[in-house]
């Protein structure tokens, strides 16, 4: 009997990519899926094109401008949760990080498994979050988007 994958909509981001390929490989022996990205532009058509659950994101990479993009993808997809995943982070980084809406900040030299505890964590909150919210709306109390 096959164990079956998760339903999670992961999306990873990162210009380096043999790192992102073997990271989207180590979540998938781990029965979880991901997309990957390879690039601002890729990611952005995966983005628009289908609703995710978490992203995980290198934010300095070429064409981002350190933490723009995901005060970009915030703005227009507040639900999706988005862990930042990079090779230098300072603790200054990792607050400014959180403020913008990060759920999480790593150093690329993270636990695979400690990583995905961290998505499922990530995309628990997303799940709690629009079960919160969706009775406030159908009541009238609060526009659903």
């Amino acid at each position: 009997m096959s164990e079956q994958k998760s339903n999670i909509i992961i999306l990873l981001v990162d210009n380096e990519q043999d790192f992102i390929n073997a990271l989207s490989f180590s979540i998938e022996i781990r029965k979880l899926c991901s997309d990957v990205a390879y690039n601002v532009e890729q990611a952005l058509q995966l983005i628009n094109d289908r609703v995710l659950d978490v992203i995980v994101i290198e934010p300095k990479m070429e064409g981002i401008g350190g933490f723009k993009f995901l005060q970009s993808i915030k703005r227009n997809h507040p639900d999706t949760e988005i862990i930042i995943l990079t090779g230098h982070i300072t603790a200054q980084d990792k607050i400014e990080a959180r403020k913008l809406g990060a759920f999480d900040c790593f150093r690329k030299s993270i636990d695979a498994d400690f990583l995905i505890d961290s998505i499922k964590s990530a995309f628990k909150k997303k799940i709690e979050s629009s079960l919160m919210t969706s009775p406030f709306a159908k009541a009238g109390m609060i526009e659903e988007a």
